[in-house]
């Protein structure tokens, strides 16, 4: 994730603490608990590099949601593509976590399978099959969404998962939802949300 500061996002907090970085040693101080201030936004990291924000230990993040009402963590990222597939490593889901949301751009349809259009390509070329530089098929985020290597891999069994299908209005309506429909019916515990949220805030959410 880049640093939000530079794109202007309102914050009452910035935590900083080079101790909580995955890579530091087993010894990591706590997030400093809420203030207790109604509508308290804070943002926590071990610092920055590059303008992207390093990643928090999911040991820091399982402590903070004991204390805070909520914690929002970005466990992947995509390099702002419309898809990726995991690689051995990623991504860095924290036990704890109640809620998991994948987040994949239906404008990717129809564009080569390739690392201009996908983070890790090739990982996503050995989940769906076919060789790079092919189109890219519904059936491919299909693939992605319910394949134990996919969108989420490392997903906590008691976790409530979301996919959201965003960048809608790119594709036809129909296919949309043909696609959030075959996905709900080849995992049914998986909710599906049709979005397009550079253009509105609402979400039309498919499954119970």
């Amino acid at each position: 994730m880049f640093d939000p500061r530079d794109e202007g996002r309102p914050l009452d907090a910035w935590l900083e603490e080079p101790a909580w970085s995955g890579l530091a040693g087993a010894d990591r101080p706590p997030l400093p608990p809420p203030p207790g201030a109604a509508g308290f936004l804070a943002y926590a990291c071990p610092g920055v590099n590059g303008g992207k924000v390093l990643g928090l230990h999911p040991s820091v993040v399982d402590a903070a949601a004991k204390v805070w009402d909520l914690v929002v963590c970005e466990a992947d990222g995509a390099r702002r593509l419309p898809l990726k597939a995991p690689a051995e490593r990623e991504p860095v889901i924290p036990a704890s976590s109640p809620i998991v949301v994948a987040l994949m751009g239906s404008d990717a349809i129809g564009r080569p399978l390739s690392e201009a259009q996908v983070c890790r390509a090739e990982r996503l070329a050995d989940i769906c099959g076919g060789p790079l530089g092919r189109a890219i098929e519904a059936a491919d985020l299909l693939a992605l969404a319910i394949h134990p290597e996919g969108a989420f891999k490392g997903c906590p069994p008691s976790a409530r998962r979301f996919l959201i299908l965003n960048k809608v209005e790119l594709i036809e309506a129909k296919a949309a939802r043909t696609l959030a429909a075959s996905i709900r019916r080849a995992d049914p515990g998986l909710r599906v949300a049709l979005a397009s949220l550079a253009l509105s805030d609402s979400i039309d959410e498919l499954g119970p």
